[in-house]
């Protein structure tokens, strides 16, 4: 490809969602994509990554404990994650969930197109 040529790059989005329960309400998880730290996730939050069309890895960590490893397929379209924390005395060991996967949003689209 020449020097200066710009190829437009297909993108997609994986939402992470954390739900509000009592276990670990207080402790951050951190995100990983592709074994890439992409920051914290606090209880009842949502987190969205625009990522480039394909297969990625994602999983997160709660101090040394770490969730599974999910592999997602991201195709011009939003996958949407929940990380949760069992109740389980037991375990704090993070779970991974793939909940959704729905076309990405026009809007999301012109903005993955701005950047």
């Amino acid at each position: 490809m020449e020097k200066g040529c710009a190829e437009k790059m297909s993108t997609g989005m994986i939402r992470v969602k954390r739900n509000n329960s009592w276990s670990g309400k207080f402790r951050a998880f951190r995100i990983f994509i592709d074994d890439v730290d992409h920051g914290k996730i606090r209880s009842n939050q949502i987190k969205e990554f625009l990522v480039e069309n394909g297969a990625h890895t994602v999983y997160v960590k709660l101090d040394f404990h770490k969730s599974q490893k999910l592999y997602v397929h991201v195709d011009n379209s939003a996958v949407t994650i929940e990380a949760v924390l069992p109740l389980a005395m037991h375990s704090n060991n993070p779970r991974l969930k793939c909940v959704s996967e729905e076309p990405l949003s026009v809007e999301a689209e012109k903005e993955a197109e701005a950047e």
